[in-house]
Order: structure tokens, then sequence, then C-alpha cells
């Protein structure tokens, strides 16, 4: 071997193990620096691509300084809450999406009203996950499909006498060294259990169909969705705030708004009151309610074209919503069975509700 030909061996090798050393450190959090570089220029990227007008198929009802002035008190009662649950469903939308975190006791007389509000149409509240850290690592002891999957300590649900009447989904997202919120991801996981985020659960109800998960995308029927590798998905931001239409929750009770803005459409109900606090920087406002990305998360899940080619999806799921996974490659050498482990298919039936007991 000559020299000059081993002098290339070697740079190449060199690099190679600088590439591997920064992902790694980058995976587990090390590198703050390429992610607030990254975060800037996903923003100006947006910032280029300008304001695009949102696709009209999500309403948000915000609970907002107009509705809290009516009620003298933030947060509102339940039994406030329930009566926009009730003048939301009397327009009747495709699904009702509520968040919110509903997890601790109110007043009997408040929580049996809301319960039964959410009764009256498809709903979904939201939970959310703990995590141990601020910062999550990629998983690298397994290279199974769920691996790289966010992993929680617990999540916080509804309480049972909501949740009886409704869905669930996690409303986390993940934001970057900016604040800003970059991706929302798909599922969850903790040691024993997989829960769906809000926009997936919201869009799976809206959509009719099954959740098929392959490698990088998911499928509702022929729709698929591109997502990363942790089935995370890119937030596209529309605009700046209100981009998505918004009304007061003042003016849904008052009945002051268009039946048509809420008929057929997919209802989310959420806080934008300035005590709040429920508020993320995006490349077009400095504040925006993380009700409107929650939406826009949403709106992008439903509103994806239909692809044409369409995945087999397993028709039995378990106890735990997931269906015992198939080989879609022929088995034959060792890298060949690494890459079935990965590349396998299971289906979410996101309708059931003892998807969430596994």
């Amino acid at each position: 071997m000559s020299s000059r030909r081993l002098q290339i061996l070697v740079a190449l090798a060199c690099t190679g193990l600088w590439a591997a050393a920064i992902w790694f450190g980058h995976s587990q959090g090390h590198f703050r620096l390429i992610d607030r570089l990254e975060s800037a220029l996903t923003d100006l990227r947006t910032l280029a691509r300008g304001v695009k007008p949102a696709p009209d198929l999500v309403t948000i009802v915000a609970i907002d300084d107009a509705i809290v002035k009516l009620g003298s008190t933030y947060p509102l009662p339940r039994s406030e809450i329930a009566k926009i649950v009730d003048a939301i469903a009397r327009l009747e939308p495709k699904v009702i999406a509520v968040d919110l975190l509903l997890v601790d006791r109110g007043p009997a007389d408040g929580d049996a009203a809301l319960a039964k509000s959410f009764a009256a149409r498809p709903a979904v509240l939201a939970g959310a996950a703990v995590f141990p850290d601020t910062v999550q690592p990629l998983s690298t002891d397994s290279d199974g499909p769920l691996a790289r999957l966010p992993s929680a300590d617990r999540f916080l649900l509804p309480l049972a006498a909501f949740a009886e009447h409704a869905e669930v989904g996690i409303a986390n997202v993940t934001t970057g060294q900016t604040g800003t919120p970059m991706s929302v991801p798909m599922l969850f996981r903790t040691h024993d259990k997989i829960e769906l985020s809000l926009p997936l659960r919201v869009a799976a109800l809206a959509v009719g169909k099954p959740v098929t998960i392959e490698p990088d995308r998911l499928l509702f029927g022929d729709r698929a969705i591109a997502t990363a590798s942790d089935y995370a998905l890119p937030i596209s931001y529309y605009g700046p705030r209100r981009t998505i239409r918004t009304v007061s929750a003042a003016s849904v009770i008052g009945g002051q708004i268009d039946p048509k803005d809420i008929e057929g459409r997919i209802v989310v109900l959420g806080a934008t009151a300035t005590g709040a606090g429920d508020f993320f920087p995006t490349p077009f406002d400095s504040l925006m309610p993380g009700v409107e990305i929650i939406s826009t998360a949403i709106t992008q899940l439903v509103a994806v074209r239909r692809e044409k080619q369409t995945a087999r999806a397993i028709p039995d799921a378990g106890p735990a919503g997931l269906a015992d996974p198939q080989s879609r490659l022929p088995a034959g050498s060792r890298q060949a069975e690494r890459r079935r482990r990965l590349r396998r298919p299971f289906r979410l039936h996101v309708t059931e509700r003892d998807a969430r007991s596994g």
C-alpha cells in the first residue's frame, strides 16, 4: 500500500470517528451550540418562506381574557368549562380536543357536569408526560422500533371520570435552544406503557382511520405523514398568532359566532388568557399560545396529501393496542435480520381505550 493511499485511509477513518463523536454527543444533549444553530437556521428558513394560509380544518375556542372577565376567576371552574363544551357540542363539531390538564379533582357537581359534557361528542383530553431531565438523550440500548421514543417517568392523565367519556393524548412538545417548539412527538413511552400524542389522537379520530407506524412515517389508511426517526412531527408554522381561526369562548357561549366555524370541524379548546402562562416563541411571533401550536400539528396531520402507495397493516391488535409485528423483509443474513426488526410495521387502534392499558 502506498504512503499516499495510507494517508487517505487514515484521514477518512479520523473523519468518521470525529463525525461519530459529534453525533453521539449531540444525541446525548451535550452540544447545545449545534442545537442553537439548528434552531436559528430553521427559524430563518420559515421566515424566508413567509406566511401561508392554514388549511381550513381547525377552529380554536380560546379561554381568553374575555371569558375570564365574565367568570371573574382563572382557572375557570369546571362548571364553566362544561358550559363551553356544551355550547361547542351543540354546533356539531367533528372532534373536540381539550388542551387543558384536568388531572385534579374539583367540586363534585362541576366534575359531574364536565364528564357529562364530554360524552356529547367525540372528544380527546390532554395529558402530560413527566420527564426526569430537561434534556432527553436518544436511547441507544435497543434497536427496536420504539427504542427512540421519548421515555417519561410517568404520565399525568385526566381524571378517570373524564377519561371514561373521551380519548386521551399527550400534549408535550419539543423545544429548541431558543425556546421555539420544533416538533411534536407522536408517541411517548414509560417502562410499561405507550401513549399517543394529543395531535395524533385527534387526527386519527377526525380521519376515521387506524394508525400504522412505519420507519420514519405514520399512515392513516392511505395518508402518509413523514416523521423523524423518533416519530416526532416537525412543526411547520403557518404564520403568527391567530393564523388558525380563533374565536373566544365568550362568543361561543353567547351565540355570537358563525355556526359554520364549528360544524364539521376539529375544535381545540385551550387557554390564551394573559395569566395562562402557556406561550412559546415562534419564528413569526414572540408569544404564541400553546393551543395554537397543538392546533398547527393537528392541521398538518389531517391536511396531508394522500399517498397512492399504501402499506400492509397488521389486522389484529393485542391488549396494548399493538399488533404482533410481522416481517416485511426476507430473513437471511444477520444484517437482514436487524433490518427486519427495524422496519417491521405495527398498528395502533387509536379509538380503543384499552390501547393505554399496555
